[in-house]
């Protein structure tokens, strides 16, 4: 049985930062001396990378702490354990997870804004992690 059972739904801070970075962007991409050809080639991978960072923002939604402090991870219709990594960011407006992951090259990432779980969940998500840190 689990120490931790998190459910991560959908998360309003992450949209509006996803639409904020895309409005900027654009600004940016509109006040450049560039010819119009190319700030359409710029407007175009912008659009592109955001509709990506839209379509992978919910691959993790669920994750477990068991009594062994490793930590399973539901993403899209895979099922992952892992150690947490100490290069991890915990705040109380953000939480940034990197796991370790048996047989894979890269780490696993994780973003939680406190609005996609519940505050006590959030709360002892981030009791848990600093004290596997400070273990």
């Amino acid at each position: 049985m689990p120490l931790l059972d998190i459910n991560i739904e959908k998360s309003k801070l992450q949209c509006y930062f996803l639409l904020g970075f895309t409005i900027v962007s654009s600004i940016c991409i509109l006040m450049t001396a560039l010819s119009l050809t190319i700030q359409i080639l710029f407007f175009s991978l912008l659009i592109g990378y955001t509709g990506l960072l839209f379509s992978q923002r919910y691959n993790v939604f669920k994750i477990q702490v068991t009594r062994e402090n490793t930590w399973v991870i539901f993403a899209k219709s895979k099922r992952y354990i892992g150690r947490l990594r100490g290069e991890s960011l915990i705040t109380h407006h953000l939480c940034i997870l990197r796991f370790n992951i048996e047989n894979k090259r890269y780490p696993l990432t994780c973003v939680i804004y406190p609005d996609a779980i519940k505050k006590d969940q959030f709360r002892q998500l981030i009791v848990k992690i600093r004290t596997l840190i400070d273990n």
